[in-house]
């Protein structure tokens, strides 16, 4: 699996997309050694860049060190999932209700809609991690209408994890329900409780993740 990523310019920067992609889609696994010889192999990326990267990753805590061994992949735990969807379920209803009581919602709610058609189009040809990624887009919409560059700045630390959650432990039997969900966000924007079918919806899908073996 790849993410369409749009490359930065400078080597350290494309290390970094490189490596962190590489985590996110799994092709570096949990507790996987990340070492010099085998990024240059795999990913063509040099010993400068791949350290500076590295350093980076470990600093966000996309990875760990074990002195005098090395660099591994850290694991997203149980615990890892509560704290994420704790702090999704205290930001994202209050954030929907303050956008439903804007003076006009309607591009936001525009928005919202495009991306549901997007997941309705041949969902079930998409692969997980195109599904996953609309998914993530509907919800960061909601943080881009916030004119508050600290949300988004919550939103761009949870996306990427998330999206990493998502195709390693998503449950792909509940695209219908999602897409479902999605609907109800937008029709409660419309007119409705949007604060609780927000809060429904994430409810749903930490219990979709906590059931997933391997967490």
């Amino acid at each position: 699996m790849k993410l369409n990523l749009v490359m930065p310019n400078s080597l350290k920067e494309q290390a970094y997309t490189i490596l962190k992609n590489a985590i996110i889609t799994g092709i570096l696994k949990d507790n996987e050694m990340i070492t010099e010889q085998y990024v240059q192999e795999k990913f063509n990326v040099s010993r400068t860049p791949f350290r500076e990267a590295i350093q980076t990753l470990e600093a966000e805590g996309w990875v760990y060190s074990i002195p005098y061994k090395g660099k591994y992949v850290k694991t997203i735990t149980h615990e890892d999932v509560k704290e994420i969807f704790e702090l999704r379920l205290l930001i994202e209803p209050n954030l929907a209700k303050k956008i439903q009581s804007l003076p006009d919602c309607s591009d936001c709610i525009a928005k919202l809609k495009r991306n549901l058609s997007k997941m309705k189009a041949d969902s079930d040809e998409q692969s997980d991690i195109d599904f996953m990624a609309l998914d993530y887009d509907f919800h960061r919409t909601l943080y881009e209408h916030t004119n508050n560059s600290r949300i988004k700045d919550i939103s761009d630390r949870l996306s990427d994890t998330m999206l990493r959650l998502g195709i390693k432990y998503g449950n792909t039997t509940r695209r219908e329900e999602v897409m479902k969900e999605h609907g109800e966000i937008i029709l409660a924007l419309e007119e409705g409780d949007v604060n609780q079918v927000v809060k429904t919806h994430l409810e749903k899908a930490l219990i979709s993740f906590i059931e997933q073996d391997g967490i």
